[in-house]
């Protein structure tokens, strides 16, 4: 069972455990565990700081390349960002889509708004060199359209 888990949630757990033992207990519960995933990367502050970095970094380089934000800046969380279809541009999310996903990376249709957009999360096990190489990815894309 134990290789089904995320890598991520194997290291918590045996954080988890190693915390129990050192405190006496004689067993884990999903609190330990919790504690052990919220202090992975130096905590909830770290993490929220490379999210928020991802972000910034999506949306400068976005921007870079003609993308506005669907939302103001003022606005925009460190999760999640949804840009607008460009203006002037032959422009189809599927055909956008398949090139993408094709050099390993994943984005989502903007099914939100009454707007042409589309999403891109900047969470979880997701890098500023993986910011940097959807990027180059969008570049490439975007040349040919």
């Amino acid at each position: 069972m134990l290789n089904n888990l995320t890598t991520k949630f194997q290291e918590a757990l045996m954080q988890a455990q190693q915390t129990a033992g050192r405190l006496g207990k004689p067993e884990i519960s999903s609190l330990d565990v919790l504690v052990a995933l919220l202090e992975q990367e130096g905590g909830i502050k770290a993490r929220h700081a490379r999210y928020q970095k991802n972000m910034d970094t999506l949306v400068e380089n976005f921007e870079n390349l003609g993308f506005r934000l669907y939302v103001d800046k003022a606005w925009q969380g460190p999760i999640i960002a949804t840009f607008l279809y460009p203006e002037g541009k032959h422009f189809d999310f599927q055909e956008m889509y398949a090139y993408i996903k094709e050099r390993g990376y994943a984005i989502y249709p903007g099914k939100l708004t009454d707007a042409d957009t589309f999403r891109i999360g900047v969470i979880g096990e997701i890098y500023e060199e993986d910011v940097l190489r959807l990027t180059e990815i969008m570049k490439s894309y975007m040349e040919q359209a």
